[in-house]
């Protein structure tokens, strides 16, 4: 708010020395108003000072309920009324947002207010604070009956202006004082900004400037922007741009940021200072710049660090963006400092993994993976992995456990363990003191130190039991910490379905369930994932699936594209049941066949063996068998091409029968059945 503040303070100055507009009370209005002209592109832009006046508020303002503006140019003899109607303010909200052509939803944030309604009851009122917007949007002081434009004028031609008030009945007031204006020259010499500054950052193209204290007129100011020099500039900014506060100096400064230059390409900036009517300095201060690409690459996923018998291995999901060049690998003893990088050079992008042959499974390592784009980038370090070693000293259990109820269930939380190796915390439950514990969570991470149960388990008419138990990285577990009971506050969920399976046929994916014993179930909800991470799933079904039917047939299917599925019960409210365990399949395609006219024919007594080429874009090349008794062997130590259509045996003996098939293989390395057997004897 301090910021907004200083912005329109230091705006309103601008304005001020502008044109002079008084900010003034409603007495002084009664003894002051006029018309003040200034020279734009247009025409003549012609600002009215005093308050803005409507029928409707008559009564605040000695009856008046507009005004009229007249005109004389030098070569006539008398003022000429210019305005058919009285000019006013419009009268509602409506008026003002049709006038605006759209909602001006935000607009009232500019000074302080909360909503668009507390902003028309201010300019219902006349409150000088808020027709300062008038700063940021000329057509916003049209609709408070303040400005018009005078659009029929000749160049190099002057004219002088004057004012008065008119009451509901016509009557006018005394005209204001003349005041004259050239169309054509503006009223002052427009400067331009002091040292504009260009500069590539992750948002985009970022510009700023100074304001100039000699360019007295240049209020406002505009961003153009062409890809060369021949070429026109384009203004980027769709309003007028002013100066806000530096958050360090406080100091005036200008700032745009250009989000729509593309990474690679080279661009041409020019910023100009612009007055209240519109006018604009040179473009003769030009700035250039290649944009490059800042933004790092996705942080890697999922890393774990694994022991065997060279040394250490690291596995990380890829990262999933065309971009990315490739990886580096850090280490550290300390798992939150002094990493240090132990990969020379990038790994391949489509590399996941990596070995360290320097750590052994005694050290307790930490390691780290970031990515790399092609323009250098790096992302943030991946969470931290640790690999195993040996520690048999027993955890302490966790301490300071407490349950409380929650909308959903119970909640349960500890303090940290203190123990530098911990994997992290299980959670068990019992019915009653000292019954059956029933292990209730997944593994909870080290810096996770809160649980919500909230299992259709659970009913508010019971009483449960809570323990938590620590385990380090070596698998010893802590005992059980002190037992805690609460009876939960929660709705009664639906109950999970009894069972799910499903398959994939050709061109769909098969998924049935088999319906629980309860009436609170209305229907199911169908979750879907394709990542190697299962939180990230997409709800199927735009409402629940009938309750009635057990089967769903998934359509919106790739080929070869490995899915998860996973299913749960709705009530009539749509709260949730426990979710189903996952049901996956692969989307194979069916097998290609073996390649057609397979013959053998003899060339200078070596078989030779000839097919059709198969025409099926995934098949990448051929195997040759070749049976002397009972089994068949392949001939060829390579796979042939896909290309090939013919192979000669030149291993073949003479007086030998042999029996002769060929096999297609597809790009996943699949291979087919082989054909039926030719039957051939070497002579």
């Amino acid at each position: 708010m301090h910021i907004l503040q200083s912005t329109l303070r230091l705006a309103s100055l601008m304005l001020l020395t502008i044109f002079l507009l008084p900010v003034l009370s409603t007495a002084q209005e009664e003894a002051e108003f006029g018309v003040y002209p200034m020279s734009g592109p247009e025409g003549i832009l012609l600002v009215i000072q005093g308050q803005p006046l409507h029928p409707t508020v008559a009564s605040q303002n000695s009856g008046w309920v507009g005004y009229h503006i007249y005109r004389k140019a030098d070569s006539d003899t008398s003022y000429i009324r210019i305005t058919s109607q009285p000019v006013s303010r419009v009268g509602s909200l409506e008026e003002l947002e049709a006038f605006a052509g759209g909602p001006i939803d935000g607009l009232e944030r500019l000074v302080g207010l909360t909503t668009k309604q507390e902003l028309w009851q201010r300019l219902a009122a006349n409150d000088s604070s808020a027709m300062i917007l008038g700063i940021f949007s000329r057509s916003f002081y049209e609709a408070m009956g303040l400005l018009r434009w005078d659009r029929l004028v000749e160049k190099g031609k002057a004219y002088s202006y004057r004012a008065t008030r008119v009451d509901k009945n016509g009557k006018e007031s005394e005209a204001s004082e003349p005041v004259s204006a050239t169309y054509g020259t503006p009223p002052f010499s427009l400067l331009g900004p002091l040292d504009p500054q260009i500069a590539n950052t992750k948002k985009g193209v970022e510009l700023t400037w100074q304001r100039n204290p000699d360019d007295s007129g240049g209020m406002s100011y505009s961003v153009y922007r062409t890809p060369d020099l021949e070429g026109s500039f384009i203004r980027l900014n769709r309003y007028s741009l002013i100066l806000t506060p530096d958050s360090a100096t406080g100091e005036p400064r200008g700032t745009f940021v250009d989000t729509t230059a593309s990474q690679g390409h080279g661009y041409y900036y020019a910023v100009v200072s612009t007055d209240y009517a519109g006018n604009e300095s040179t473009r003769d201060k030009v700035l250039s710049i290649h944009v490059a690409d800042l933004l790092p690459p996705p942080i890697p996923q999922n890393v774990f660090a694994d022991p065997d018998e060279l040394g250490i291995t690291i596995r990380w999901d890829k990262v999933d963006d065309p971009a990315t060049a490739g990886y580096y690998i850090y280490r550290s003893l300390d798992p939150d400092s002094n990493y240090i990088k132990i990969t020379e050079s990038l790994l391949p992008y489509d590399t996941g993994w990596y070995m360290d042959r320097t750590a052994t499974v005694t050290d307790r390592v930490f390691y780290r993976v970031s990515a790399v784009d092609q323009s250098g980038n790096e992302s943030a370090p991946s969470a931290r992995a640790l690999s195993l070693y040996e520690n048999y000293v027993v955890p302490l259990p966790p301490q300071e456990v407490r349950a409380m109820q929650s909308d959903s269930g119970v909640v349960i939380s500890w303090i940290r363990n203190e123990e530098p190796d911990l994997q992290g915390y299980y959670l068990f439950r019992a019915d009653n003191y000292g019954g059956e514990l029933t292990q209730i969570s997944p593994l909870i991470p080290p810096d996770t130190l809160n649980y919500r149960d909230s299992s259709d388990y659970l009913s508010p008419r019971g009483e449960y039991w809570y323990l938590v138990q620590a385990i380090n990285f070596t698998g010893i577990t802590s005992q059980y910490s002190v037992p805690v009971a609460v009876s939960p506050s929660k709705e009664e969920s639906p109950e999970q379905v009894l069972a799910f399976w499903g398959y994939y046929e050709p061109g769909a994916g098969r998924l049935f369930w088999r319906a629980p014993d309860d009436n609170m179930v209305a229907g199911y909800n169908l979750y879907r994932t394709t990542t190697g991470d299962t939180t990230q799933w997409i709800l199927l079904n735009a409402k629940p699936l009938d309750r009635t039917v057990g089967e769903y047939r998934d359509t919106l299917v790739s080929p070869n594209q490995f899915y998860r599925y996973r299913i749960c019960s709705v009530d009539p409210k749509g709260l949730e049941g426990d979710m189903s365990h996952i049901v996956s399949f692969v989307t194979f395609e069916s097998v290609a066949p073996p390649p057609g006219g397979l013959r053998v024919v003899s060339t200078d007594g070596t078989p030779k063996l000839i097919w059709n080429q198969s025409q099926l874009k995934e098949i990448v090349g051929y195997r040759i068998y070749r049976r002397q008794d009972n089994i068949a062997m392949a001939i060829h130590p390579q796979m042939l091409p896909a290309t090939a259509n013919e192979y000669q045996d030149t291993t073949a003996q003479r007086g030998m029968k042999y029996y002769y098939s060929i096999s297609s293989v597809d790009s996943w390395g699949r291979e087919s059945e082989r054909s039926p057997e030719i039957e051939y004897l070497v002579r």
